[in-house]
């Protein structure tokens, strides 16, 4: 069975703390309203960069997807069209950090949702 991987918001938004759970396929992280992760902040592109997992592939990739906005991992901007992500790396987009966790830390929820069972995120929510 795969393990799950989590992207844990670090700063830049008021959500900091929230555990979101990823799995097999594409999570997407920007601005736009039809990302899993919207980022409501104005540094950040619409559609910042992807994270994925296929069951053929033992890992997770970071592709950047923004022209104008680089997404930085562990501090470097992303060159190539994407990077193999490891357990604690950071993951910077516009003003707003993330760190991925791989495998996902204890007490997270199934697949694609948030520790307390929401899914997708929305930004307007309440703190945890």
């Amino acid at each position: 069975m795969q393990q799950s991987a989590a992207i844990v918001i670090r700063a830049g938004d008021p959500r900091v703390g929230q555990i979101i759970l990823i799995g097999v396929g594409e999570f997407s992280i920007g601005r736009n309203a039809g990302c899993f992760l919207q980022l409501p902040d104005t540094s950040v592109s619409r559609l910042q960069c992807r994270v994925s997992r296929t069951a053929a592939v033992e890992g997770y990739e970071i592709t950047n997807e923004s022209s104008t906005s680089p997404t930085l991992l562990n501090g470097v901007p992303l060159n190539r069209p994407s990077e193999t992500l490891a357990n604690n790396d950071l993951i910077t987009c516009g003003q707003v950090e993330l760190e991925f966790r791989w495998p996902a830390p204890d007490g997270a929820g199934p697949d694609n949702t948030l520790k307390d069972g929401k899914s997708p995120i929305d930004p307007t929510s309440p703190l945890q």
